[in-house]
C-alpha cells in the first residue's frame, strides 16, 4: 500500500542543505547518454538562424573533458526558509583532475576536496567530503551532461538560443530550455560562446511560486588555463582510493536484470509523460540486495529504488527534500514482500500514480513467458529472412 510521506519541518543542517544541493545535480546528470553528434537536425531557434544548436550542446558536454581553468563559483540555494549563498574556487585540469576549495558559508572555510579520478583526497568537513564522494566531485562544477541527450531533450522541451550580453569579460550565448508539458522544470544557461563552458546556469522547478528561490550557480570568476599543479600536493587529511562500489551490477535492459536477481522486481507499468527508462543497477551483497530503476524525460530524472523488504533500516519519513524551496518529491510502499520508494523532480501526485502501477515480476513470472519470446523472435528472423531473399532477387533482376 503506498504510503504519502509527511513533510520534515525541522530545518536541515549547512552541510545536509549542501548534500541536497549535490544530490539535485546528481538527479539531473543523465546515466547513458546518447552525445549529439555534429550536423544533427536543427531542433529551435530564436534569433541565431546560422548556429546549430545541437552542435553547441555537444560542446557544452565535452567543455569539462577538454577545457581547464580556475575560478570562482557561487551557487543560490536556500537554509531553513532563508537565501544561502555557497561559494567556492575551483581548479580543473582536463580532462578529470579538480580541486574544490569553500570559501562560503564561514563553517566550511578550510574544507578542501581533491580528486583525479583515482584518489579522493580532502581536508575539512568530513560531511560535505562524503557527500562529494558518494555523488562525485564534478557535481561542484557548471557540468553540461544533462544536455547530452539531445533527442529525448528534444521531444519534451523546447530548446532556444541567443545572442547575450559579455559576462565576466566573456562573449556569451544565452541557452533557454523550457518543458512542452506542465509539471517540469525550465533551465536557463550563459554559454561561453568560445569554450563552451556554463559561466551561469538557473534552473527554475516546476509550479515555482513566485517568491520561492531558483536554483543559481554562476562563475564570479575565471581564467583558462592549466593551474598551479602545487595545489594538488598540498598536505591533506584523509587520502582514499576510488573504486566501483561493491556489488554494483548495471544492465541494458530489464530482461538482463530478471534474469540475474534472485528477488521479486517492481516494475511501473506506466511512467509520468516524456519519460523513458535509461539505467538500471543492482547491488548484491551477502546480507542484502536492492535495485535503482532510473527514469528521465532529457532534463529531470526519476529514481526507483527497491529492495526485500526488511534488508535495509527504513529512512525517515520525508516528502519534500532539503527545505522550502527544494522540488524533489518521493514517495514510499511496499508492494510483494518489497519496500520502494520513488524520487523525481516532479509533482508528488505523478509519483503517486507511477507507483500504484508497480508490478511484480520473479523469475518464475518471467520464465513463463519465454514461449512467446521465442514465438516473437522466431517471426522476426522468419521476417528477416524472406526480406533478404526479395532484396536479392530484385538485385540479380
Amino acid at each position: 500500500m503506498n504510503t504519502r510521506l509527511q513533510v520534515n519541518h525541522r530545518p536541515p543542517s549547512i552541510a545536509a542543505c549542501i548534500q541536497v544541493v549535490l544530490f539535485s545535480a546528481i538527479m539531473s546528470i543523465q546515466a547513458v547518454p546518447s552525445v549529439a553528434k555534429t550536423g544533427y537536425p536543427l531542433l529551435n531557434y530564436t534569433s541565431l538562424d546560422s548556429v546549430a544548436i545541437d552542435s553547441l550542446l555537444f560542446k557544452i558536454s565535452q567543455a569539462q573533458k577538454k577545457i581547464s581553468y580556475s575560478g570562482t563559483l557561487e551557487r543560490e540555494t536556500s537554509h531553513a526558509g532563508k537565501p544561502m549563498l555557497l561559494r567556492w574556487q575551483v581548479h580543473h585540469w582536463a580532462p578529470s583532475q579538480t580541486l574544490v576549495h569553500f570559501l562560503e558559508p564561514e563553517a566550511l572555510q578550510n574544507t578542501v576536496i581533491y580528486n583525479d579520478g583515482k584518489v579522493f583526497k580532502t581536508t575539512g568537513d568530513s560531511h560535505v567530503a562524503r557527500s562529494m564522494r558518494r555523488s562525485g566531485i564534478s557535481r561542484a562544477l557548471q557540468e553540461g551532461q544533462l544536455l547530452e541527450e539531445i533527442e529525448l531533450l528534444s521531444q519534451n522541451y523546447v530548446i532556444s538560443l541567443q545572442n547575450g550580453a559579455d559576462y565576466i569579460g566573456r562573449k556569451v550565448l544565452e541557452l533557454k530550455i523550457e518543458p512542452k508539458r506542465n509539471g517540469r522544470p525550465s533551465y536557463f544557461a550563459k554559454v561561453d560562446a568560445e569554450m563552451g563552458v556554463l559561466l551561469e546556469t538557473r534552473r527554475m522547478p516546476a509550479n515555482i511560486h513566485a517568491d520561492s528561490l531558483v536554483q543559481v550557480s554562476r562563475f564570479i570568476t575565471i581564467r583558462y588555463g592549466f593551474p598551479d599543479d602545487s595545489l594538488k600536493y598540498q598536505n591533506f587529511t584523509t587520502v582514499d582510493s576510488l573504486r566501483q562500489r561493491a556489488g554494483a551490477t548495471q544492465f541494458h535492459d530489464i530482461a538482463a536484470l530478471i534474469g540475474y536477481y534472485k528477488e521479486t522486481l517492481l516494475i511501473p507499468s506506466a511512467l509520468p509523460s516524456g519519460f523513458t527508462l535509461r539505467r538500471i543497477r543492482a547491488f548484491q551483497k551477502e546480507d542484502r540486495a536492492f535495485v535503482h530503476l532510473q527514469y528521465s524525460d532529457g532534463l529531470s530524472m526519476i529514481s526507483l529504488f527497491q529492495r526485500k523488504n526488511g534488508d535495509t533500516d527504513q529512512r525517515k519519513n520525508r516528502g519534500k527534500w532539503g527545505g522550502d524551496n527544494a522540488q524533489l518529491s518521493m514517495v514510499q510502499g511496499e508492494k510483494s514482500g518489497v519496500h520502494y520508494h520513488i524520487v523525481g523532480e516532479i509533482a508528488e501526485d505523478e509519483l503517486q500514480e507511477m507507483a500504484a502501477g508497480l508490478v511484480p515480476i520473479t523469475r518464475k513470472s518471467s520464465a513463463n513467458n519465454l514461449p512467446i519470446y521465442f514465438i516473437i523472435a522466431g517471426v522476426l528472423i522468419a521476417t528477416g529472412i524472406y526480406l533478404v531473399k526479395r532484396f536479392m532477387e530484385k538485385t540479380n533482376v
